[in-house]
């Protein structure tokens, strides 16, 4: 996701008019929940991160209610084998746009990530 050297401190920093680092990974796992709902699968995130990370909530300026950075990308991986192993026994329409839904969406907030990760002075991750 674009997160090498980044800290939970580096996460939560905030410039102005955009998402922190961390809202942005948070988003990205609460929105896992959607489809491994369709696999019939238990969901990584819980009601307490939907409230801070999901589409449509204020923008994250409170950093005491961040989870730890590390902790999002164990939910993310959690959600990642989950979602591989679903796709192995749940085959139908529904899961097909909404995993293809989910490509175009985390494309375009690993993207934002990138971005931010240079208006924190880091350097790109990919090299």
């Amino acid at each position: 996701m674009n997160l090498q050297g980044l800290t939970h401190a580096d996460s939560i920093k905030h410039i102005e008019n955009c998402n922190s680092i961390n809202w942005i990974v948070g988003h990205i796992v609460v929105s896992r929940n959607g489809v491994l709902a369709l696999m019939n699968l238990p969901p990584v995130a819980s009601d307490k991160l939907k409230t801070v990370y999901e589409r449509g909530s204020k923008m994250m300026t409170d950093m005491g209610n961040a989870e730890n950075l590390d902790t999002l990308v164990k939910l993310f991986d959690e959600a990642q084998q989950r979602i591989l192993e679903g796709a192995n026994h749940t085959y139908n329409d529904e899961v097909t746009d909404k995993l293809t839904f989910l490509g175009f969406h985390e494309g375009y907030h690993v993207g934002q990530v990138a971005t931010m990760r240079k208006l924190l002075g880091k350097e790109g991750a990919i090299k």
